[in-house]
């Protein structure tokens, strides 16, 4: 959150690029809620704070990836203490759960399943940057519209 706010707090136009987010906490979030680490409440007070009226203006747009477990586990070489079968299948799960309140909180969002790209990794940067270059330009022309419209038009 801090860098967020940091981020948000610097009036010139950008781009923010996170690899993880808030967004990606929300499988674990929910996963931590039926493990009975943290509360329905706490979860509750965590999405509010991310919908609130200052971050509602900053909507991402949300690159979603899933990825098999057994495609996670091969490119990580093995299993590991969070790369392994039962929490990649539960994180998988649980995202696919929760991509209507991703899609809430993004102006936009793209899914990719990432096991087709295989071995073909500029492929697959081509066609990220292709989707977010498509969803920048949407955002700009949004803005556009909406300030062209705030113009008063002159009297011919």
């Amino acid at each position: 959150m801090k860098n967020i706010s940091e981020d948000f707090a610097n009036a010139k136009g950008k781009v923010v690029i996170y690899d993880r987010g808030l967004i990606d906490r929300i499988p674990w979030m929910k996963s931590d809620i039926s493990q009975g680490k943290m509360s329905q409440e706490d979860y509750g007070r965590i999405i509010e704070m991310y919908q609130s009226n200052y971050l509602k203006g900053y909507k991402p747009i949300t690159q979603v990836f899933f990825t098999s477990p057994q495609l996670s586990i091969l490119r990580k070489g093995s299993e590991g203490r969070f790369v392994n079968n039962r929490t990649l299948t539960t994180y998988n799960s649980i995202l696919n759960q929760e991509l209507d309140t991703v899609r809430n909180m993004s102006s936009r969002t793209n899914i990719t399943v990432t096991d087709q790209y295989q071995g073909r990794i500029k492929d697959f940067l081509i066609d990220q940057m292709a989707e977010i270059s498509r969803d920048l330009k949407g955002e700009i022309d949004k803005k556009v519209r909406v300030k062209t419209a705030d113009i008063d038009e002159p009297n011919l």
